[in-house]
């Protein structure tokens, strides 16, 4: 890996006011020309999620932000929020909250991995995450269905008349409640077991 200078130091000088031998260094991953500080070899490219930034120069500092089981945690609770949307007859909502609680969960998998995931449509997350955990074809169908969900259910202008409660219905929310079930239970089975 290579070394470029980051950031200003203390007092506010830029990297290229301070002599050369005495600038910070951050560590360069081998497939990106991003700099990355703290970060060891990670399997995914920073194409779609950016590396964790610790602020430390310190490899080990990175392991203490794996959250991946917070993100999980919250999935199963945005999951049961769209399940009592559902059950209310919110399926706007629910068809929302199930594609979020799938956001969620996609995203642990990425933590795990040191990276950090970004963005919102599901699809892309899935593919990106491939080049480390292969992904069903059953779950990559779930997440487009999940996509459509992401701003129609909120925006009137998603449609040339009425809101979205008009437009989704009990069908569609349990589809959606489904889809997120299975994108969670494969990104459960993807984490590495911790023990």
């Amino acid at each position: 890996m290579g070394e470029i200078p980051i950031g200003a130091d203390e007092v506010g000088r830029s990297p290229n006011s301070i002599p050369r031998e005495q600038r910070p260094r951050a560590k360069i991953h081998p497939l990106s020309s991003h700099s990355i500080q703290g970060l060891t070899d990670a399997p995914l490219p920073p194409t779609h999620g950016r590396p964790l930034y610790t602020g430390q120069a310190d490899s080990d500092a990175v392991t203490t932000l794996d959250r991946s089981a917070d993100w999980l945690d919250q999935s199963r609770h945005t999951l049961d929020s769209a399940k009592h949307l559902a059950e209310g007859g919110f399926h706007d909502g629910a068809c929302f909250q199930s594609q979020q609680a799938a956001e969620f969960a996609i995203k642990a998998p990425y933590l795990s991995l040191k990276f950090e995931g970004w963005g919102h449509s599901l699809t892309s997350l899935l593919k990106e995450i491939e080049r480390s955990v292969k992904v069903p074809e059953n779950v990559l169908r779930a997440a487009k269905r999940l996509d459509r969900h992401y701003i129609q259910t909120r925006y009137p202008n998603g449609f040339d008349k009425g809101s979205p409660k008009d437009y989704y219905t009990e069908e569609d929310s349990k589809e959606a409640i489904q889809h997120a079930k299975a994108i969670i239970g494969f990104c459960e089975a993807s984490l590495p077991q911790k023990g």
